[in-house]
């Protein structure tokens, strides 16, 4: 009769997992499910602190719903690809990300010889947008600079 139950019950958690298994088993997954509808950007002090959790609507905040930018970022933080040696973060800019239905990610952006870097906050693993879609992100933050004045 127990190996019935048991077998029952897994066959239960295999069709139907709980949601703490659930989110053990495929954080990626549930991560990528939650698209990024919203990004602050504004110029960073240090690479240490992290400026854009209070006054979101201050001077030098750019505010990017454009979704092209939205896809590549989504992509880039999203992705599977880190970089091992990533240079060394210099004017960098401070980027959060807002999610629809999850918390939002604090995370550094930098540019370093046409290349674009994405960094979590909390994490170390360092992000580096496809070289194809670099060009774009750097165009918009130079147009962003410019109309902004970071």
């Amino acid at each position: 009769m127990m190996i019935i139950v048991c077998t029952a019950y897994l066959l239960a958690e295999i069709k139907n997992p709980s949601q703490e298994g659930a989110a053990a088993l495929h954080t990626a997954e549930i991560f990528a499910a939650s698209e990024i509808v919203i990004t602050y950007l504004t110029r960073s002090d240090s690479a240490e602190q992290f400026n854009l959790h209070s006054n979101l609507t201050r001077k030098g905040v750019s505010i990017i719903d454009e979704p092209g930018w939205l896809e590549i970022v989504n992509k880039t933080v999203n992705g599977r690809t880190n970089v091992k040696n990533a240079p060394k973060m210099e004017n960098a800019f401070d980027l959060l990300l807002i999610y629809e239905g999850r918390k939002p990610d604090k995370c550094k952006l930098w540019v370093n010889d046409e290349n674009v870097y994405i960094k979590r906050v909390k994490e170390q693993r360092v992000y580096k947008v496809e070289t194809s879609k670099a060009v774009r992100i750097n165009d918009m933050i130079e147009d962003m600079e410019k109309q902004v004045q970071f």
